[in-house]
């Protein structure tokens, strides 16, 4: 929730919220946390916070009151002529069961990897291949032997410190790939600086080399989970391997703070399967409302959709 009201405060406050909370005898025991945006000037619902990739998103509910509260909103959206559309991206499996009784779409949108963690390090390194995790242990003493240091921020303080490189590096990651950066911009940076401030799991670890920071791996750590959000390194210490180096330290550093798994949140990127063969299914519900301008936003998506399948014929072709 505190993500949501500071993404609320900053990035999103050029839109209009739209939070739906379910009550019971004067008592909140849901709240959905949605704003509003505009798609061929169609009001659309979405998550608040899910141009960031904080996933998975859900509604925020006791499991006790779950199936009564989706039932509500559900009833409540049904009944509203204050939407058209309904996009809601980055949930789990099992946490959009109920909608799939509902008349909403449900559909697959990406995968999130993730490590089911051991109870040793040792133990997480014997899944590799003898092969693989020599290679992967001689770039770590490489590391070291030359007077590199992993390090972990332990207070507010080192935490700024240590966005600002985040951030710095990432710029740097970015033009030498010649790419532009969805990191980047001195708003987002103002957001993660208040989410530092705000949300005591947020968790920093660094490499140290030549007393410079060349890696930094930004995450959020709970009693059981390590949501791994985002990683930059120096490109001129590539031969160094900072990005490998800080993965492997800070899935390591997991397993010692007695994690259960290390969640490295959307997406299929090539370098995740490094460390993990496993992966959960994240979908997207999307819904028309039945008023006026929401049979507009289905007739048009229908269109996009014939479109997209013409041109994919056409490539196939």
């Amino acid at each position: 929730y505190d993500w949501v009201m500071l993404w609320a405060k900053t990035i999103g406050e050029v839109f209009e919220l739209f939070i739906i909370t379910v009550e019971r005898n004067n008592e909140v025991i849901a709240i959905l946390p949605l704003y509003k945006t505009k798609d061929n000037l169609l009001p659309i619902l979405r998550f608040c916070g899910d141009d960031l990739y904080p996933d998975p998103l859900s509604l925020i509910v006791e499991k006790t009151h779950e199936a009564e509260a989706i039932n509500s909103i559900y009833n409540y959206l049904k009944s509203s002529r204050k939407w058209s559309c309904l996009q809601l991206k980055w949930f789990y499996a099992e946490n959009d069961s109920e909608f799939y009784r509902t008349s909403f779409a449900v559909k697959k949108t990406t995968v999130q990897p993730y490590i089911q963690l051991p109870d040793s390090f040792d133990d997480y390194l014997g899944f590799f291949k003898k092969k693989k995790r020599y290679n992967l242990k001689r770039q770590v003493n490489s590391f070291y032997e030359n007077g590199g240091q992993f390090k972990s921020a332990n207070n507010l303080e080192e935490k700024v410190k240590c966005m600002h490189s985040l951030f710095d590096l990432h710029e740097k990651r970015a033009e030498e790939r010649g790419i532009i950066s969805s990191f980047y911009g001195d708003k987002l940076k103002n957001f993660h600086l208040d989410v530092l401030q705000k949300i005591d799991s947020a968790e920093l670890n660094y490499l140290e080399y030549d007393n410079k920071v060349i890696a930094v791996l930004y995450g959020f750590r709970t009693s059981e989970i390590f949501y791994y959000y985002q990683v930059a390194h120096s490109p001129e210490y590539s031969n160094l391997s900072p990005g490998t180096i800080v993965l492997y330290e800070s899935i390591k550093q997991s397993i010692e703070y007695n994690c259960k798994e290390f969640n490295f949140l959307q997406g299929n990127e090539k370098y995740k399967y490094f460390w993990t063969k496993s992966e959960r299914e994240l979908h997207s519900i999307t819904g028309f409302n039945n008023n006026f301008s929401g049979q507009i936003g289905r007739y048009i998506s229908q269109v996009k959709g014939r479109i997209r399948a013409l041109r994919l014929g056409k490539n196939n072709d």
